[in-house]
């Protein structure tokens, strides 16, 4: 599964693979918090660089749409 967290230390977004679901007791020591599962890379990709205060993208669904829908965004 394709996760994009929120980084502790620096409130970075980072996208991360996980074999188990993202919980509180799985990734809480590195993330603030966890947007997904993502179903392709490249969503994942556009939400952890256009996703953050965007009011145009807000939930795995948006991210994924501009994947499929515009091969103009540079990820």
């Amino acid at each position: 599964m394709i996760y994009v967290g929120c980084r502790v230390d620096n409130n970075i977004y980072q996208v991360f693979r996980s074999s188990v679901k993202s919980t509180e007791n799985t990734h809480s020591k590195e993330f603030k918090y966890v947007i997904g599962p993502f179903r392709t890379l490249r969503g994942a990709k556009i939400f952890a660089k256009y996703g953050k205060n965007n009011p145009h993208m807000s939930c795995v669904a948006d991210a994924e749409a501009l994947a499929k829908n515009d091969s103009t965004l540079v990820v």
